[in-house]
């Protein structure tokens, strides 16, 4: 299956990511507020340029078959993730905090990754850049789910590890792999190459998004 040699190509560096301490110190309610706020705030700005992505993706789609995959999954961040983070920011945040920021130099080069394959990409190559986020989170807050299975209704983030490990994300990024894997006979060598790169490229600006956090805190000090 397609899925999972792009994995398996890329072992170290999808474990790094599935595996990161964000991910830990989220479920384990141990980020710190400051953390978790430029998080919130540089999450959205890549989550605009993601659901633009999808509907590139729709664009390129060449079948009735990938458009609908292409467009249910703009839709399900536009009117799910996206509005989950806006609660959250209108809740934890404050206005002149949201308005003054800008996407920083991490969250721009993970979106310029996947909108220069909105240029120059075929189909299948923005398939895969843009897995690594919805499958990677979705396997992330599985594996966290296993470790912390009860989360308390004061969870400082609650909402986000409720949105991530639901019983429909885990659909989503179940549906996301079955998509990808209906490629795997028509994949030649050469283009799985090309796809294994894209793949291992995507899961270190993944882990580069979650190190930004940590590494604007200290900063900040």
């Amino acid at each position: 299956m397609l899925f999972k040699k792009l994995v398996s190509f890329n072992k170290k560096v999808w474990s790094a990511y599935l595996t990161h301490r964000f991910a830990e110190k989220i479920f384990a309610g141990q980020l710190s507020n400051s953390e978790f706020k430029y998080y919130l705030i540089q999450d959205y700005f890549y989550l605009l340029e993601y659901g633009r992505a999808f509907l590139a993706l729709g664009y390129k789609s060449k079948t009735h078959k990938e458009m609908v995959f292409a467009i249910e999954n703009s839709k399900g961040i536009i009117y799910g993730e996206a509005k989950m983070h806006e609660q959250l920011l209108n809740n934890d945040i404050k206005e002149h905090e949201i308005k003054h920021a800008i996407p920083s130099l991490t969250t721009n080069a993970y979106t310029n990754y996947f909108n220069n394959l909105v240029i120059k990409g075929e189909f299948i190559d923005l398939l895969v850049a843009l897995a690594a986020c919805t499958i990677g989170y979705g396997t992330l807050a599985q594996l966290m789910k296993k470790k912390y299975p009860v989360i308390s209704e004061d969870h400082p983030f609650k909402a986000w590890i409720d949105e991530y490990s639901s019983t429909d994300f885990e659909k989503i990024t179940e549906e996301y792999i079955q998509f990808i894997n209906s490629y795997s006979k028509t994949i030649s060598l050469s283009k799985l190459k090309d796809l294994n790169k894209i793949f291992g490229d995507v899961c270190r600006l993944e882990i580069a998004f979650f190190n930004q956090c940590f590494e604007h805190s200290r900063t900040e000090k």
